[in-house]
């Protein structure tokens, strides 16, 4: 519980500072104060006990403009400036032995904290102070206006022996913004509003997430760069992605890129498996991405191999693989899931040879392909491409061409959603 509150209000010149459990009674002094001058004015013999006794049990303040018209309720309000500057309240709650380091509009020597108090709402930069807890000789203490408050300078609010701070009191003491997000006091309607992350939204920063692109997608966000941290706070370094927000129906595709994308020649290695090909991803390493496959719905990697004279699978002679995340050496191409020996013209028959599992396993003088999605998410990404039979066969020059296209996970697993 705050040791204090503090609620100061400043009429036309005319002070008022009470402590909590005199609330009410500030509240009809101020009332009857506005009443007797204001209305008396207009009818000397009104007999007002009625309206003061009704506006102190509901904590309203009755203020009065040259028309007589506007009715202001504060019993909510926990910092209020009028815009002509003639009314200003405030609510403020002691943190003790608190110092919250920020700008500072002005500061000045005080009495004590209502005289503290009185400087930041008649300040309108001002929307909390740190005061000096003990007084100079002269019974003075330092008082500094602040320009922000310690919701929205949360890490910024700091212990220390010497200081007091005053905030006023809002639903930010709760601390109701999730994912990181910033809550940000309204304290006229005596609410807040939070500001997201990027990739957080909903009132409480609840929707979305900063884990994949699918998440992303939730706050509607547009295609771009983000940074992603799959493993979640705590785990490896967050690194940035490409989130493909249109792809797969829009469903928010996270596009992670390596460092040999281009379609890269195989030459002179006749022996298998002799020609290696390491693949290293953006800025991130194996714990992030099998993260990212665990947290997706689905993941897929494009690859393909151009061969002229050169075999991949050969029903099991193993010239050709590629390499799992976990250092499997994998026994299928692309377009294939778990089926040994085979490419996609292997599952529909429609190979070159239709005895082989592969166009490149007819080993002819001819360019031929094989090529399709990886779709094991609990292999992905491959890290590494060997091949062989790319050497010389009698006059034949063998050879071949391979390209592995980027990572890319969509949807989120139901639990996620």
């Amino acid at each position: 519980m705050p040791a204090l509150v503090i609620n100061y209000a400043r009429v036309s010149g005319h002070h008022s500072i009470m402590s909590q459990e005199n609330k009410a009674n500030m509240l009809l002094h101020i009332t009857e104060f506005f009443c007797k001058v204001q209305f008396n004015s207009v009818s000397p013999k009104l007999d007002l006990s009625p309206v003061l006794d009704t506006m102190a049990s509901l904590s309203f303040f009755l203020l009065l403009s040259a028309q007589f018209k506007t009715i202001v309720p504060w019993g909510n309000v926990q910092l209020y400036r009028f815009s002509t500057s003639s009314v200003s309240f405030g609510n403020f709650v002691r943190n003790p032995f608190r110092y919250l380091w920020e700008e500072k509009p002005a500061s000045s020597m005080v009495t004590d904290q209502s005289h503290c108090a009185l400087l930041c709402v008649s300040e309108p930069k001002c929307y909390s102070f740190n005061m000096v807890v003990y007084p100079d000789s002269k019974g003075l203490h330092l008082c500094e206006l602040l320009s922000s408050d310690k919701y929205r300078a949360t890490e910024r609010l700091q212990a220390n022996f010497s200081y007091h701070h005053y905030s006023p009191w809002s639903p930010c003491e709760s601390a109701p913004c999730m994912n990181g997000g910033v809550c940000v006091p309204e304290y006229e309607s005596n609410s807040y509003h939070c500001d997201c992350l990027l990739g957080f939204c909903g009132t409480d920063c609840e929707q979305g997430g900063g884990r994949t692109c699918s998440q992303i997608k939730l706050c509607n966000l547009p295609d771009g760069s983000y940074i992603i941290d799959p493993d979640g706070e705590g785990g490896v370094k967050p690194f940035k992605v490409y989130c493909d927000m249109t792809d797969k129906n829009g469903v928010g595709v996270t596009v992670v890129s390596h460092d040999s994308e281009r379609r890269t020649l195989v030459d002179g290695f006749n022996g298998k498996g002799t020609y290696s090909r390491n693949f290293e991803y953006d800025k991130t390493d194996l714990v992030q991405l099998a993260s990212l496959t665990s947290l997706s719905a689905n993941c897929e990697q494009f690859i393909k191999y151009e061969c002229y004279h050169a075999k991949l699978f050969f029903n099991g002679g193993m010239n050709s693989w590629w390499v799992s995340r976990g250092g499997e050496k994998m026994t299928y191409w692309g377009g294939v899931d778990s089926v040994d020996y085979k490419c996609a013209c292997g599952l529909t028959n429609s190979c070159a040879d239709l005895s082989d599992g592969c166009n490149c396993d007819k080993n002819d003088e001819n360019w031929r392909e094989d090529s399709g999605l990886l779709t094991d998410k609990s292999k992905l990404p491959v890290t590494q491409l060997r091949f062989g039979d790319t050497g010389k066969a009698g006059d034949t020059d063998e050879k071949g061409y391979h390209t592995l296209g980027k990572l890319k996970c969509y949807g989120l697993k139901h639990n996620l959603q």
